[in-house]
């Protein structure tokens, strides 16, 4: 798993995260995973990479009332 460590802004991985137990003020009862980070041994939070996201347009029809087609 990867961490980011927001002190000294280091990325680092290990393969043994500690997982804490936290009260979100909206969700309540909620899990992450931890881990210390080797350079300044404060907690840091595993790296979350934002999924792509598809790029959807819709573009709106144009109906020429001539027939033309030049509305396209």
């Amino acid at each position: 798993m990867k961490f980011y460590c927001n002190d000294c802004k280091h990325e680092f991985e290990t393969d043994k995260p500690i997982k804490k137990e936290y009260k979100d003020y909206i969700l309540g009862t909620c899990w992450k995973n931890v881990s210390s980070c080797p350079i300044c041994g404060q907690e840091s939070n595993e790296k979350i990479t934002p999924k792509p996201q598809k790029l959807s347009v819709s573009l709106p029809q144009y109906s020429c009332s001539r027939g033309c087609g030049c509305c396209g």
